[in-house]
């Protein structure tokens, strides 16, 4: 990836914001899980509108829900692609959450790991959006 630099009139802080909306938006429907992406829509994009959509519809066909919030440390925009793209590095801790049934708050699945993402914000419309996400391995 080539680095074209802070774009003009961009600050760090406006695109991590963004990378930290996108987060709250899919933990909050994740916990809620009612099938209105309203939320998604505007903090993401692209595949990882379509991955977020996907976890979510996955949970509410099993009838389950998040319960805990993730913690998500060093956080850096490592670089700018583009004009209107920006790479985010961060370290997500999945540890405080579980899987519950969404009738009984029965756990079933807890024990989550500490993991290294990496993600694309892109500009539009004015807003840091999540474009793409991965995994790369351990913090």
């Amino acid at each position: 990836v080539i680095s074209k630099g802070l774009p003009a009139g961009v600050t760090k802080a406006q695109i991590i914001a963004g990378y930290k909306a996108f987060q709250a938006a899919l933990n909050h429907e994740m916990s809620v899980n009612t099938g209105n992406f309203t939320s998604l829509f505007a903090v993401a994009t692209g595949q990882t509108l379509a991955n977020a959509e996907d976890a979510v519809g996955k949970l509410r066909g099993k009838g389950q829900l998040l319960r805990g919030t993730p913690l998500f440390t060093n956080i850096v925009v490592t670089s700018f692609p583009s004009n209107t793209s920006a790479i985010v590095t961060s370290c997500e801790d999945d540890s405080p959450t579980s899987v519950v049934d969404a009738k009984t708050g029965a756990v079933v699945a807890s024990n989550f790991q500490r993991y290294k993402s990496v993600t694309t914000m892109v500009l539009d419309a004015g807003v840091w959006k999540a474009s793409t996400a991965q995994s790369v391995g351990p913090c």
